[in-house]
């Protein structure tokens, strides 16, 4: 399937199309807003069929499919951590691509629970210009600064959801940019295993300085965890892990 045509099936708004349909709001029409989620259910059911005809992630994927997606886009495990959240054994795993792509991901009852992509990307403006795209096209969060304090490249400082059309994004991104393969800023990073979030742990805090940044001391104990030759393509400065 060509890049145009996945990004149609991804973006698709059932609810948009409900309104283009009856010529209404599904704000305000009953019949407008349950036409829209007919609509939702089999999109959803015929981009999940789609999705798993062409080998990519989607929502409820297995960990086991889901880690043969990562061997053929040549991501390897890092760092693994077990956890009991609620009896059950799950997985906490960073793995990272030598592109300069960092993947953390939780597993549920051995499906994939959350999945997250970090990284610095370089987009090719020209080839983009070319195919009548903006750099925005191809990522989703983060922000955006100069190469190198220059005006000739623009560098994106992001992150990515894995858990649906992850080969397409990555495919996408490798086509009209370069990952760098040692960051010159680093994204807001969330290196935590869900069970050690305060809403599980019930932790209790001090003062509201050490509840708002609690994060701050895991994510930094996780990063020193990971292999050395990639704390210095994450952080060149030094300046996360001090």
């Amino acid at each position: 399937m060509s890049i145009e045509k996945m990004d149609k099936l991804l973006k698709y708004d059932p609810l948009s199309a409900a309104e283009k349909f009856t010529g209404k709001s599904y704000k305000t029409d009953k019949s407008t807003s349950l036409i829209g989620l007919l609509i939702h259910l089999e999109h959803s059911k015929f981009k999940k069929q789609t999705l798993q005809k062409l080998g990519d992630t989607y929502y409820g994927i297995a960990i086991n499919e889901f880690l043969l997606i990562l061997e053929k886009l040549n991501f390897y495990k890092v760092f693994e951590l077990q956890g009991n959240p609620e009896g059950r054994k799950e997985h906490f795993c960073i793995y990272w691509n030598n592109d300069g792509i960092l993947l953390v991901f939780n597993t549920y009852e051995g499906l994939l629970n959350s999945g997250i992509i970090y990284y610095n990307w370089v987009p090719d403006r020209s080839l983009l210009l070319q195919d009548k795209l903006d750099w925005w096209h191809c990522t989703s969060s983060g922000s955006c600064c100069t190469l190198d304090g220059t005006e000739k490249d623009l560098l994106h400082v992001g992150s990515r959801d894995v858990r649906e059309g992850f080969i397409h994004a990555i495919r996408k991104m490798q086509k009209y940019g370069t990952f760098l393969k040692k960051w010159q800023e680093i994204p807001h990073l969330w290196l935590i295993p869900y069970w050690f979030e305060p809403r599980h742990t019930k932790q209790v805090f001090a003062t509201y300085a050490d509840e708002r940044n609690w994060y701050k001391i895991v994510n930094r104990e996780m990063l020193h965890k990971l292999p050395i030759e990639i704390q210095n393509c994450i952080d060149k400065t030094n300046s996360f892990t001090e």
